[in-house]
């Protein structure tokens, strides 16, 4: 969904849209691009996201998050990482 609103080929949710123009102008002067990637790719994004998800405050972390660290390692060794389910 979030490739799809930076495309233009969807909305932006009520919750963020007054916040989306000064979103936009910031993005304006820097070099970005954004693409889709499988959670099962990226274990830390998604489980940042889901924190981001469940909090009601403002976080930011000048360390690695606990809870991703293990995660984090196996990303940087390259070892993969597999979801299961039943």
């Amino acid at each position: 969904m979030a490739v799809d609103i930076f495309k233009g080929d969807s909305m932006v949710p009520w919750k963020l849209f007054n916040k989306w123009p000064n979103c936009k102008s910031t993005l304006v002067s820097m070099f970005w691009s954004i693409i889709h990637i499988y959670r099962g790719e990226n274990v830390c994004a998604d489980k940042l996201a889901n924190f981001g998800v469940a909090s009601k405050t403002y976080t930011w972390w000048n360390n690695l998050p606990n809870f991703i660290f293990e995660d984090h390692v196996r990303d940087k060794l390259s070892l993969p990482n597999f979801r299961f389910s039943a």
